[in-house]
């Protein structure tokens, strides 16, 4: 019998799997989602969560109603396995919904090297 390769998780996988399995992080998108499937990311509700923190932060003006609509590609890139967050993207799903230092380190060095931190180094 060998062994199955292990392939670490992408940064996609690590903030994906975040966002569904934080509690804080998935009620914030959540509440924003006008359909929810179990077990899936509402897309439109997490581009509506990043919108709503660029408004926060002065960063888009608060007129600009077509925000989360032009952030939910942004989104779609950004958990696929194939194309994985931007280092932009990356920060502000980070500061947007306030994942804690631990994971974050964890999705950067994932989105930097290609793969989890250890916790052994």
């Amino acid at each position: 019998m060998t062994a199955e390769p292990f392939i670490a998780p992408t940064a996609a996988d690590l903030l994906r799997h975040h966002l569904l399995t934080d509690v804080s992080c998935r009620r914030k998108w959540q509440t924003r989602a006008t359909r929810n499937r179990r077990g899936t990311l509402n897309q439109a509700a997490v581009a509506q969560v990043l919108a709503e923190w660029l408004w926060d932060q002065g960063e888009e003006h608060e007129d600009d109603v077509l925000l989360p609509r032009r952030l939910k590609d942004r989104v779609s890139r950004a958990l696929s396995p194939a194309e994985g967050p931007s280092p932009k993207s990356l920060s502000l799903f980070i500061d947007a919904f306030g994942i804690p230092p631990a994971v974050a380190d964890e999705l950067w060095e994932a989105h930097l090297h290609g793969h989890p931190v250890d916790a052994t180094r």
